[in-house]
C-alpha cells in the first residue's frame, strides 16, 4: 500500500489528470485514497501532541471552549475523526455535484482521486511548515 501512496502522491504531483484517470482505474484506488488521508491526519495528530509537549497555546482564541493549554491535546484525539468526517463529507459534495456537470465517475473513484488533489497541497503547505517551521517560530516569539 505504502508503495501505490508512493507513487499516486508522485503522479498528482507530475501530472494530475492523468493520475486521477490512472486511480480510477485501479480497483484498490479508494483503499489507496482513504490510506493517504489517514496517514495525513496521523501526521498531524503527531505534529499537535508535540506542539502540547511543548507547552505552545494558539496564536488566536478558538471559538470552543477548551482551556488554551489543552487544545493541542484535544486536537490530537479529534484530528482523524475530525479529518475522516470532513473529507468523506467533501467526497460526497463533489460527487454528488459532479453528476448534474456531466461526470461520469463513481463514487470510489471520487473519493480515490480527491484524497491527493485535497491532500497533497495541505501536506505540502500545511503540514510541513506547521511542523518545521512553527515550533521555531513559536519558540522565539514570533
Amino acid at each position: 500500500m505504502a508503495r501505490k501512496i508512493s507513487h499516486y502522491f508522485y503522479r498528482f504531483i507530475v501530472n494530475p489528470a492523468s493520475a486521477a484517470e490512472e486511480i480510477s482505474q485501479d480497483k484498490s484506488g479508494l483503499w489507496v485514497g482513504l490510506w493517504w488521508v489517514i496517514i495525513f491526519c496521523v501526521c498531524y495528530s503527531v505534529t499537535v501532541l508535540v506542539f502540547y509537549l511543548l507547552g505552545h497555546t494558539p496564536v488566536s482564541k478558538p471559538f470552543l471552549t477548551i482551556p488554551l493549554g489543552k487544545w493541542y491535546l484535544v486536537q490530537t484525539f479529534t484530528t482523524l475523526p475530525i479529518g475522516l468526517a470532513g473529507f468523506l463529507s467533501y467526497s460526497g459534495l463533489a460527487y454528488i455535484l459532479s453528476k448534474p456537470a456531466g461526470g461520469k465517475g463513481n463514487f470510489d473513484q471520487t473519493v480515490a482521486s480527491q484524497a491527493f488533489t485535497l491532500y497533497i497541497p495541505m501536506f505540502i503547505f500545511m503540514w510541513i511548515p506547521e511542523t518545521f517551521l512553527a515550533p521555531i517560530l513559536i519558540a522565539n516569539g514570533i
